[in-house]
């Protein structure tokens, strides 16, 4: 495109396109279901946007308008989509001496997430909070079990509870228990 012509329709267009991409990030986060992935978003970030939309588009732009873009050309930077529970690894066995660590990313307006265990099949779930870790990033950390177990995680948002799986607490993560001896 070139810069010639109507410069408050291109100053739209650019604004429009950033909160076109903020919903695209905004929906890359809904489908995420592993660490891998979300390298995937990084790399749109500082690939993708950085060297075309802000190399490209906003410098032509601030170079013809002569002044900074307005604040409300950035994309957002806080989610919008609604509240998820991302937890990795999921792992579907472990050793009898190993402790199994469970990470959980959360995305949304997500509060106090818990660790809900108990032998797999029955008997009452035992609780255990996570630890915040920075932003959106919670760990958890279970001693190791001689028995086969299943879990889930809860947590409270502004609109109710959310649960990983999402089957929880009738249907859970279950994990096999392999003997080490």
């Amino acid at each position: 495109m070139t810069l010639n012509g109507n410069l408050g329709s291109m100053d739209h267009r650019g604004v429009s396109s950033k909160h076109v991409w903020g919903r695209l990030m905004s929906l890359q986060i809904q489908r995420v279901t592993n660490s891998s992935e979300l390298g995937e978003i990084a790399n749109l970030e500082q690939l993708t946007w950085n060297a075309i939309v802000v190399g490209e588009w906003d410098n032509k732009l601030i170079d013809v308008m002569e002044r900074k873009l307005p604040q409300e050309a950035e994309p957002s930077t806080i989610y919008s989509g609604p509240a998820r529970l991302i937890v990795t690894p999921k792992r579907s066995q472990v050793y009898s001496h190993e402790t199994l660590r469970v990470r959980v990313l959360t995305a949304g307006d997500v509060r106090s997430p818990t660790l809900h265990w108990r032998p797999l099949g029955s008997g009452p779930f035992q609780s255990k909070p996570l630890t915040h870790i920075a932003r959106g990033v919670y760990t958890v950390s279970l001693n190791p079990h001689k028995d086969d177990f299943e879990y889930y995680v809860e947590a409270g948002t502004s609109e109710g509870e959310i649960l990983f799986p999402a089957t929880a607490p009738k249907i859970c993560r279950s994990v096999i228990v392999l003997r080490s001896d």
